[in-house]
């Protein structure tokens, strides 16, 4: 449908508007920690886009099931890298306004989860379900929830 995909699109794109914001003034110790988070970010992204592989898209889809290396301790480790590098752009932008793009952000990249997992279960409703019932959604080590035929 039209609404995964623009949610899909606006998820991915929606820190770009940081770009226009004036630069916050953020002190000295806040950009270092910004750094950090956005470096750390970066790699979990590429390493988490490795295992991923052929099966990533913008828009959701169903290519295969991945389940091992970070997609071992949580379904969705590239939106939580994300969310870690998201953490330091806006540290480092330092304004209220890059906080408004950031809950934006998030808010389109967990509706963007919820699509991808009833695509998922549906694709791959035995394996999918169970997967849910072992591994948590985002935080690693969070008891995940029991997994809701949806």
């Amino acid at each position: 449908g039209l609404e995964p995909r623009v949610t899909a699109v606006g998820g991915t794109f929606a820190l770009m508007g940081l770009a226009a914001l004036p630069p916050g003034q953020p002190p000295a110790a806040a950009l270092v920690i910004a750094v950090a988070l956005m470096v750390a970010g970066f790699a979990a992204s590429a390493y988490a886009l490795h295992f991923l592989g052929r099966s990533f898209s913008i828009a959701p889809t169903a290519r295969e099931l991945i389940t091992t290396g970070p997609y071992g301790l949580v379904r969705h480790p590239l939106y939580l890298a994300e969310a870690i590098t998201t953490a330091g752009m806006i540290l480092s932008h330092w304004s209220w306004g890059a906080i408004a793009l950031a809950i934006t952000q998030l808010a389109l990249q967990y509706r963007r989860i919820h699509h991808e997992e009833n695509i998922l279960r549906a694709a791959f409703p035995d394996s999918y379900d169970a997967y849910a019932r072992r591994v948590p959604q985002l935080v690693p080590g969070l008891r995940p929830a029991q997994a809701a035929a949806a």
